[in-house]
């Protein structure tokens, strides 16, 4: 755990807003860790073309600024660590992060960054200190001492695939000190009308009382919507309005509004304020910007919800148990599943979109929910597709799987046949995309596989077996050659000549007790985290590499 509960000022919000006497916010802070987990790491190095960051100038004001690699490409980012982030970063003319690194000089420097793949909607969040930073020219390279990390739902961002584009950035505004009676220019302010994206960066500057307990800290986050959904302040041409999603009040903030289109970037600094009075509205007035346009280095090329037309019809349905169903569907468009990935799949039509909600305190998860559902793809893909299987778990009171199995249930009870073949129905729903680096190496010979509850599905081999309902799970794992499976549960397990059962839960001491059936392993964990985290506490103890997991 990294922190030790909402600062004074998060807990001061929560108070005006009237949900801290809610417990299951009370303890979210409680999901950000203290170091990199293995799987950001890797998406940090592997999957972006391009860093969001928050740095602090002179003032103490926070601006964002977007980090790129040399050519574009994922790869700018290391990992050497689980406490460090390695940059080797480009950056342009403008960007606010070049002289903010010149005005710390040898100072202590906070940072933070959301990466984001927006082909999927996958982001993840990091806070910290920059240290060791060296600059020459417009290259810098720097390391970032993460003592903050989190992964975040996939609310808020326009879904685009991007590709390298190198740009010729031009600094056409910079006026990072605006008197009283200043105004943004026309075109600046038709460029935050035409954006459906921007980043949005807060800091927490601690008192000498609480720097211990709560460290000074700076965010970034994402935010998007329909072109417009930031507005401009007729009367004075320089407060921006937008939609008070839920977090992030800080008396200081940050915008950088990008176009995916032209590449111009917008940088906003300045003094935000909630309006409690005022549904669902922040107002944020405008201190300093910069405007660069043609500098962003990735450009779009497909926009999954407005052009894609890839959808999935749903095609027969299995009832492994009351809350285990495998779901087969079929897509016109050839897909391409490597065993492990996922698919995301777009439920708004068939299940309808909420209404929106500021907060949720009986269920903080379905605050503006989009309905879009990932799931890993239980079938075995060696080969361009068309059907895939979905096997999934019910969730209690979720808005997909709920909707799914009672369909499932109705069929089953009032014409059982056609589970088989349930195209008639006509029940098909758009394909966002597919997803995911958890997949099984190819050159791998010797591998340990951790699943907990329905997990993960490494299709290449077979679906998972689930810690709660053995019986309903391991009959679809059936006979594999070099395939040894072992199972904790206190239920009952049916006979298999490869599976041994354990009474009760894996525990470290199991773990300790055979390390040497897990270390020279490819190791794999997945599961629910209190799971995750539990198994990889206990193969480290083991004597098993942290970054081999």
């Amino acid at each position: 755990m990294a922190l030790y509960g909402w600062h004074p000022g998060e807990w001061a919000i929560c108070q005006k807003v009237g949900i801290d006497k809610d417990p299951s916010l009370n303890w979210l802070y409680t999901s950000v860790k203290g170091d990199l987990p293995p799987d950001h790491g890797v998406f940090y190095m592997t999957r972006l073309p391009f860093l969001p960051i928050t740095t602090l100038d002179s003032s103490g004001r926070p601006w964002g600024s977007i980090l790129t690699g040399p050519d574009g490409e994922p790869g700018f980012i290391s990992s050497p660590k689980y406490t460090t982030l390695s940059f080797n970063v480009k950056v342009w003319d403008g960007d606010p992060f070049v002289s903010n690194v010149t005005e710390s000089g040898d100072d202590e420097m906070l940072m933070a960054g959301i990466g984001v793949e927006f082909s999927t909607r996958r982001r993840n969040k990091f806070a910290g200190k920059i240290t060791k930073r060296k600059g020459h020219g417009d290259g810098y390279h720097f390391d970032v001492h993460v003592n903050e990390a989190i992964g975040n739902c996939p609310k808020y961002i326009p879904l685009r695939e991007l590709v390298p584009y190198q740009g010729s950035p031009m600094t056409v505004f910079d006026k990072r000190h605006l008197s009283d009676g200043d105004e943004l220019p026309d075109s600046v302010i038709s460029f935050i009308q035409s954006c459906d994206t921007t980043f949005f960066g807060t800091t927490y500057a601690a008192t000498e009382d609480d720097a211990n307990r709560f460290p000074s800290h700076v965010s970034m986050n994402i935010r998007g919507g329909r072109p417009g959904f930031i507005r401009v302040r007729p009367s004075d041409k320089r407060t921006l309005i937008l939609p008070d999603f839920s977090g992030n009040p800080t008396p200081l903030a940050s915008l950088t509004l990008v176009s995916f289109t032209t590449g111009d970037v917008l940088y906003v600094t300045d003094a935000q304020k909630n309006m409690f009075l005022q549904d669902r509205l922040t107002t944020i007035h405008v201190t300093g910007y910069i405007f660069v346009r043609d500098a962003l280095s990735s450009a779009p090329v497909l926009r999954f919800n407005d052009d894609s037309p890839a959808t999935a019809t749903l095609k027969s349905i299995v009832l492994h148990s009351s809350t285990i169903t495998t779901f087969t569907w079929e897509s016109l468009v050839e897909l391409d599943i490597i065993p492990g990935q996922a698919i995301i799949l777009d439920f708004s039509g068939f299940i309808g979109h909420p209404g929106y909600q500021h907060m949720a305190p009986r269920n903080p998860t379905s605050v503006n929910d989009d309905r879009i559902r990932t799931w890993t793809v239980s079938s075995s893909h060696l080969a361009l597709t068309n059907a895939f299987l979905l096997t999934m778990h019910e969730k209690p009171g979720g808005a997909a799987t709920g909707v799914l199995f009672s369909l499932a249930r109705k069929i089953a009870e009032v014409r059982q046949a056609l589970l088989e073949d349930i195209s008639p129905l006509s029940l098909t729903i758009p394909i966002v995309g597919v997803m995911g680096d958890f997949t099984l190496l190819q050159a791998s010979k010797r591998l340990a596989l951790f699943a907990g509850e329905i997990g993960v599905v490494l299709a290449k081999m077979a679906e998972t077996s689930s810690a709660r309902e053995p019986d309903g799970l391991l009959p679809l794992i059936g006979e594999r050659e070099g395939m040894a499976v072992r199972v904790f549960s206190d239920e009952a397990v049916p006979d298999s000549t490869n599976i041994t059962v354990n009474q009760g839960h894996l525990t470290s001491v199991y773990l300790v007790d055979r390390w040497e059936d897990w270390v020279g392993r490819d190791v794999f964990v997945c599961g629910p985290e209190s799971y995750h985290e539990s198994v990889i506490d206990g193969l480290v103890e083991a004597s098993v590499e942290k970054g081999t997991i």
